[in-house]
């Protein structure tokens, strides 16, 4: 059985984006709960203006990220669709870079991490 259905479900994942959008496929009604965790990774993927749409409709979302991004003077920005300038990317990369240590560290996972980039961290759009 696992190896017919979880198996082949399990080897498409190659980031944490690719999971949160099966576990929103397989549970759409629950999707106020996996909101916080989407805007991570739109976030992170570079995918702004989604994660925009997300935290405006979205009220758990909002309730996580907009005081993290407020606190980087960015939730405007953010929420407005602006372009992020170079420095704010960063700033934005570094909040998510500090989140993904701190949830490497609680599941004891440092000794096979291997920190990469972000796409946000390449792209310049949006």
């Amino acid at each position: 059985m696992a190896e017919h259905d979880v198996l082949p479900m399990l080897r498409k994942m190659r980031s944490i984006g690719d999971y949160q959008r099966i576990a929103i496929k397989r549970d759409p009604e629950n999707y106020p709960y996996y909101a916080a965790a989407d805007v991570l990774c739109l976030l992170a993927d570079g995918k702004l203006d989604k994660a925009a749409d997300v935290l405006a409709t979205q009220e758990r979302a909002a309730g996580v990220w907009v005081p993290r991004l407020r606190h980087l003077h960015l939730d405007r920005k953010l929420l407005r669709k602006e372009r992020l300038s170079k420095v704010d990317r960063v700033k934005l990369a570094a909040l998510l870079h500090e989140r993904e240590t701190y949830t490497v560290e609680k599941l004891k996972l440092c000794d096979i991490w291997e920190p990469t980039r972000f796409p946000l961290e390449s792209s310049e759009g949006s």
